[in-house]
């Protein structure tokens, strides 16, 4: 977690399992990556990567009631062959 969440996660009406649970269900994979992030707008949100079959999903989980706020797909982690020139 980036600049001590404890606080801010303490808040949010639904757990990090939660979220995880929700973003498996919404791209039908498994998480390989969660986190709770403040966003560039200020917002708190639970930011949940996903792989199914050979893609990588980056889900955005709503903290305060687990919808689904951004869901697509992550070029960098699905781009084998530019993690390993990296």
């Amino acid at each position: 977690m980036k600049d001590n969440d404890a606080g801010p996660i303490a808040t949010a009406k639904i757990s990090l399992d939660a979220a995880v649970k929700i973003a498996e269900k919404h791209v039908s994979g498994k998480a390989v990556r969660a986190e709770y992030e403040k966003q560039r707008d200020g917002r708190w949100v639970y930011d949940v990567e996903v792989k199914a079959n050979a893609a990588v999903s980056d889900v955005k989980v709503d903290p305060e009631n687990g919808t689904v706020i951004a869901s697509k797909l992550d070029q960098a982690d699905n781009d084998d062959e530019a993690d390993r020139a990296d």
